[in-house]
């Protein structure tokens, strides 16, 4: 959902890719790994979503002049995506 909502926004000309999904996936796999785990835990994805997707974001113009960027993008997603979704 973090990724796809990167999609469906007005201040978003192009949203992260499936490749960025997968680079998500595969930061939180590695980062499960490095803390013992077998398994990704969504607080896992939630804390390097900021890390890995606010590159692969193109913000429109008119968001760019308000000051807006991918970091402040995803962040606002963040905030509005229960952390269980």
């Amino acid at each position: 959902k973090l990724v796809a909502a990167t999609r469906d926004r007005s201040d978003v000309r192009i949203g992260v890719s499936p490749r960025g999904s997968i680079a998500l996936v595969s930061a939180a796999r590695a980062w499960a790994a490095g803390h013992g785990r077998h398994f990704v835990t969504p607080d896992d994805v939630r804390l390097l979503a900021p890390h890995v997707l606010p590159h692969r974001i193109v913000v429109s113009p008119e968001a760019e002049l308000r000051g807006s960027d991918g970091a402040s993008i995803v962040g606002d997603i963040l905030q509005r995506t229960p952390a269980d979704e």
